[in-house]
C-alpha cells in the first residue's frame, strides 16, 4: 500500500510539474484552470489515477496539491501524504505522519518505486474505460488513454494490422506510450497526424467493422 501512495505521490508531483511549465509557456499563467490539481468552481479538487501491477487494475483517488495530499486506493482508506518532494530520481514524504524515503525509476509506460527493501514497479493506465464494449478485442477504435501529443504514426489507410501490433505512439506527462491494434484488420482511417495535440479518449486510428 505504502508503494502504491508513494507512486500516485509521484504521478500528481509530475502532473503539477508539467502542467505549471505548461502555464508558464501560455497567456496567462496565473490562471486556477492552469493547475493541476482537479480544482473546479463549487467543489474540491479531486483527481483520480489507475495503474497495472503484477496483473492488477487498481484505481486510486487522490486530492490536495503541492506534495499535500490525501490518497485512497478504490474502496480503501485514505492516507495523508504531507512534505511530499519529488527531486534527483528520490520521494521524500511523510505517509500518515511517518517520514517515508522511495528511490523512483521513470520509464515511458512505467514507474518503479523502491523503498530500500522492495522494488515494485506500475504501469500508469488509463482511469476511464468503457465498459459498455463487448469486448476490447472486438474495438474498432484505437482511442488516447489520456491527453498527449502524437509523436509518430507507424500506419496508413488501408494497411492490413494484426492485433498487437503498434499503431500510433503518443507523449503524455512526459512518457511516451505506444498503442497497438485491439485486433486484425485493416486502417480505415487515422485522424491524427504526428505532432498533434488530442484529448483523452479522442479516436487515433479506426479499422473497417
Amino acid at each position: 500500500d505504502d508503494a502504491l501512495v508513494a507512486a500516485c505521490t509521484v504521478e500528481l508531483l509530475l502532473q503539477e510539474r508539467a502542467r505549471a511549465a505548461e502555464a508558464a509557456a501560455s497567456g496567462d499563467p496565473g490562471s486556477p484552470w492552469a493547475r493541476a490539481d482537479g480544482w473546479r468552481l463549487g467543489h474540491a479538487g479531486k483527481r483520480q489515477l489507475a495503474f497495472l501491477a503484477r496483473g492488477e487494475r487498481i484505481v486510486a483517488t487522490a486530492q490536495g496539491a503541492d506534495g499535500e495530499y490525501r490518497i485512497a486506493r478504490e474502496n480503501g482508506p485514505a492516507v495523508t501524504v504531507s512534505g511530499g518532494q519529488l527531486s534527483d530520481g528520490i520521494l521524500e514524504a511523510r505517509f500518515d505522519g511517518t517520514g517515508r524515503r522511495f528511490r523512483v525509476y521513470a520509464d515511458p509506460g512505467r514507474l518503479v518505486v523502491h523503498d530500500g527493501d522492495r522494488r515494485t514497479p506500475f504501469a500508469p493506465v488509463q482511469v476511464y474505460r468503457r465498459d459498455n464494449d463487448t469486448s476490447a478485442a472486438q474495438d474498432d477504435r484505437v482511442r488516447a488513454p489520456m491527453p498527449g501529443r502524437v509523436v509518430v504514426v507507424r500506419i496508413r489507410e488501408g494497411d492490413q494490422v494484426v492485433a498487437g501490433q503498434e499503431l500510433v505512439v503518443i507523449e503524455a506527462m512526459k512518457m511516451e506510450l505506444a498503442l497497438k491494434a485491439p485486433r486484425d484488420g485493416v486502417v480505415e482511417g487515422i485522424p491524427v497526424a504526428a505532432g498533434d495535440f488530442v484529448e483523452a479518449d479522442a479516436v487515433l486510428v479506426a479499422l473497417e467493422r
